[in-house]
């Protein structure tokens, strides 16, 4: 018997033979360099390094503004009690909500950077809830 013959055409290679690659094609490209993951994203003169240590450097406040803080989280209960008709949690909600409400829109228009302004915001909402749960248990 005679072995079976596989025809080929004389401009084609088989699949098993390797192509010959033409030397001017990929001569432009640099090697590939095996990385980590992507790289780095890098907009303005900050890298990537300087963002994060300065959004670490955001979320730091001062013993001094934690003091200021809480004077003024103080200040505003002790006035709070001057209120006509005693202090009511309906009452003191209605005005932290409002509070909470109008520091809303001063964060939103002005777009301060400091974290205690968001923490004082936080602060007031958190007021807020309290007052609002105390409101509903006594009237209950």
């Amino acid at each position: 018997m005679t072995e079976p013959c596989v025809p080929q055409s004389s401009g084609q290679t088989s699949p098993a033979e390797p192509a010959e690659s033409e030397p001017g094609i990929y001569s432009a490209l640099p090697p590939e360099e095996p990385t980590a993951g992507p790289e780095p994203i890098y907009t303005g003169l900050a890298g990537l390094l300087d963002m994060e240590e300065d959004r670490a450097e955001r979320r730091q406040c001062s013993l001094s503004e934690l003091m200021a803080l809480v004077t003024l989280a103080a200040m505003g209960l002790s006035v709070l009690s001057l209120i006509p008709g005693g202090l009511q949690a309906s009452r003191a909600a209605g005005i932290a909500g409002f509070a909470a409400l109008a520091a809303l829109v001063v964060i939103t228009v002005f777009r301060p950077r400091r974290f205690i302004v968001h923490l004082a915001w936080w602060v007031l909402v958190g007021a807020y809830v309290v007052t609002c749960v105390v409101a509903v248990v006594r009237s209950g």
